[in-house]
């Protein structure tokens, strides 16, 4: 399990960042309460897996939510759930979308686009 990056990269992620940290966390508070085991139940990290097909999941080493990405795959391998994935290094939460702006989003892009198109290309 990947630890810290909730904490420590939240000064070098575009988007997930201290902001978003002084206004999400307040307001998931006040929609889920302040409990951690009750805000679980709302993550997909600590859904039920059965019934999910292959999954292609797309992570930063240094973005605020890797870590949870990390454990949000593990589990689903644990399950059983085939999971394709692809960690880049020195980009931020969503990255995949900036492929008109940097190399790294474009290849994220086509990344994703080889998973669904092999998964179509097997039916």
């Amino acid at each position: 399990t990947v630890t810290g990056t909730w904490e420590h990269y939240q000064k070098h992620d575009l988007v997930v960042n201290q902001a978003v940290m002084e206004e999400g966390i307040p307001y998931l508070e006040v929609k889920l309460g302040k409990d951690m085991a009750n805000r679980r139940r709302y993550s997909p990290v600590y859904s039920d897996f059965s019934g999910l097909p292959d999954l292609c999941v797309v992570t930063s080493e240094h973005e605020t939510v890797h870590g949870q990405t990390v454990e949000f795959i593990n589990r689903a391998r644990e399950r059983n759930v085939k999971v394709t994935v692809a960690i880049f290094q020195y980009m931020c939460h969503v990255f995949c979308f900036l492929g008109g702006f940097c190399p790294e989003g474009k290849h994220c892009m086509n990344f994703i686009y080889d998973f669904i198109k092999e998964k179509l290309d097997d039916d």
